[in-house]
């Protein structure tokens, strides 16, 4: 059930088996509703399958912050990435991660660089 995932009752796995959640109204208000982000809305789906099988099978470190990770996926119609960025405890990202924000960016960002624990 999609509307299950990102509660803080529940949570996801990203495609190496970390535990992923989203605090139920930064999911509703913030990234598949509200103003932020209105074209997301209907894109559930994709935020989790970004997270379980990010594009090229990878996640790229923040350029400005290192405890997030930033996970891609190019859309169907390969005009479009979903990009959802996920925070961390600490430096290493450990521990549980919480979605921040997702969004749909053309291309994917200049100075991300691939984290290499997850090529």
């Amino acid at each position: 059930d999609l509307h299950s995932f990102p509660t803080r009752r529940s949570s996801d796995l990203d495609y190496k088996g970390k535990i992923i959640i989203c605090e139920e109204s930064r999911w509703n208000d913030h990234i598949v509703g509200g103003p932020s982000h209105p074209y997301m809305e209907g894109s559930e789906q994709e935020v989790i399958d970004t997270l379980q099988d990010p594009e090229y099978g990878f996640r790229c470190y923040d350029r400005f912050f290192k405890n997030r990770r930033v996970y891609y996926k190019l859309s169907k119609t390969k005009d479009y990435f979903t990009k959802v960025i996920v925070e961390y405890d600490n430096d290493k990202c450990e521990g549980i991660g919480k979605v921040l924000t997702a969004y749909q960016p053309d291309e994917m960002t200049d100075c991300e660089r691939p984290d290499l624990e997850y090529e």
